[in-house]
């Protein structure tokens, strides 16, 4: 999924998978999000420490953050995503915005 539900980032997530993990993408920076434990698909949750762009955090090493498992796990679901291209700066956060959804549910009638 990808979802902006306000023009200050957009979250590239996984409805369904084990760990409902994703990431979120600001103008200069991106960081680990999952959904939140208490409504699932509604809203997210922050982990790990952010991380400035373009993200070049694939140096080899462990343990490796929950970021790029998040980056990777998004992009085998979703090979056409263009995360790939807001994380390098080939796209900018208004130009991925645009086909983004404005909610994390359909039952939440109300994003804020």
């Amino acid at each position: 999924m990808k979802t902006s539900p306000c023009p200050d980032f957009i979250d590239y997530w996984e409805r369904g998978t084990l760990w409902c993990l994703g990431v979120r993408v600001w103008k200069d920076e991106c960081q680990a999000i999952k959904c939140e434990s208490k409504e699932p698909g509604t809203s997210m949750v922050l982990i790990e420490d952010p991380h400035p762009l373009p993200f070049e955090n694939l140096d080899g090493r462990a343990p490796v953050p929950m970021i790029v498992f998040a980056i990777a796990t998004h992009m085998l679901m979703n090979p056409a995503s263009d995360l790939l291209e807001l994380l390098s700066r080939k796209k900018t956060l208004e130009q991925a915005e645009g086909d983004a959804e404005p909610c994390y549910s359909d039952s939440v009638p109300q994003c804020v």
